[in-house]
């Protein structure tokens, strides 16, 4: 009964998170980073002066092949570390949505982010439009109806990185949960299946990530 108990605990926790973590360092909660390159797993506190809100619920990380933490995406900002926004993250879009978020995607599985090539990355995120929104704040039903990706290079400015392409359309008038997003590896060893189910009826909306294109 005692494990049972533990096991519930951890899946409520985990849950609450709501990572979509890549590697071996995943930052959990307030910014707690959990780092398993050793033997015995252990954890830390990433942000002591950042906003620790950002980490809560709908971001996401992903680290190199060496297991060290590249950097996180709120599902609203990318963040390097504590203190810095990647160059050109802040969104320019007029989205209720975003600004209602102030920065944190606080929905679980909210972002996720993909590997381009060795430096580049696809951070994915979802969003409402304006009046799906507007609407669902007026008591409609709650669901995304667009999904977007952005284009980070992490070599730029000295391994800080920088938004190179934002913004790009994957759908505009989708009818998707608002939480539950997740990806796959490709049979191919390579490219990515990106799954995320539909806010009513049982099929999935799928997208194909290659290096070129999604």
């Amino acid at each position: 009964m005692k494990r049972i108990a533990g096991i519930l605990i951890g899946i409520v926790l985990l849950s609450f998170s709501g990572f979509g973590q890549q590697g071996k360092q995943w930052i959990t909660g307030f910014g707690n980073v959990i780092d398993f390159n050793s033997d015995t797993a252990y954890s830390y506190m990433q942000c002591d002066t950042f906003d620790n809100t950002l980490y809560i619920v709908g971001h996401s990380g992903i680290c190199d092949s060496n297991g060290k933490l590249v950097f996180a995406y709120t599902g609203i900002l990318p963040i390097k570390n504590c203190e810095n926004i990647v160059e050109n993250g802040i969104p320019d879009i007029n989205n209720h949505f975003a600004q209602d978020a102030h920065g944190n995607g606080n929905l679980i599985q909210h972002s996720i982010i993909l590997p381009k090539n060795s430096t580049l990355y696809y951070a994915i995120y979802n969003s409402a439009s304006n009046e799906v929104f507007d609407s669902a704040a007026n008591g409609a039903d709650a669901y995304f109806d667009q999904l977007f990706f952005d284009i980070i290079d992490m070599s730029e400015n000295g391994g800080q990185g920088k938004v190179i392409d934002k913004h790009h359309v994957m759908t505009l008038d989708g009818q998707m949960t608002i939480n539950s997003m997740s990806a796959v590896k490709h049979a191919n060893g390579r490219d990515w299946w990106l799954v995320k189910p539909h806010v009513h009826r049982h099929y999935f909306y799928t997208f194909l990530v290659t290096p070129e294109k999604v």
